[in-house]
């Protein structure tokens, strides 16, 4: 085996540099960019590196978990539709996970409905419903796409209950 296939940006040890937190303010920041080839056996990796940054800042499992499918679904919709290299980076910090994923081709159209009989396609529903905000955006250098999901520590789903029961 030649060792993994992700591929830090600034070619340093990724376990070094992802645990190097950044101070922004009193909050501490951790932050990661990485690449993988779109091969479905990568996204596991990616998913565990992503899953590592956030549980090196946040303390509470169902945000993690939360923010941990999010990015998972990000990643593999990269993977699936996006072909080439999957690029990445995130950044986490006390109160949120900004995660952003680019590949140089375009993905399925957002606004289809999934397939109600298919395997897939429910991917974007997941992310939708647990993200803070989602941006799919056409990448600035090619006929690619950047989509850039924000989680917030405390999961939506509980913050939406709170604001329900609050009135």
């Amino acid at each position: 085996m030649s060792g993994p296939t992700i591929q830090d940006r600034r070619r340093a040890p990724a376990r070094i540099r992802a645990a190097a937190p950044r101070r922004a303010g009193t909050a501490t920041v951790r932050r990661v960019g990485f690449s993988f080839a779109a091969e479905p056996a990568q996204v596991a990796q990616a998913r565990r590196r992503v899953a590592a940054l956030l549980g090196s800042v946040w303390s509470d499992g169902p945000a993690i978990d939360d923010a941990t499918l999010v990015a998972s679904e990000v990643l593999t919709n990269g993977c699936r539709y996006g072909g080439g290299r999957v690029r990445v980076r995130a950044r986490v910090g006390s109160q949120r996970m900004t995660l952003r994923v680019s590949t140089p081709a375009p993905w399925r159209d957002p606004q289809a409905p999934p397939d109600a009989e298919g395997e897939s396609g429910r991917g974007l529903e997941i992310v939708l419903a647990l993200a803070e905000s989602v941006v799919i955006a056409s990448d600035t250098d090619g006929p690619g796409i950047s989509v850039t999901v924000v989680c917030l520590a405390e999961p939506v789903l509980a913050v939406a209950a709170g604001r329900a029961g609050a009135r």
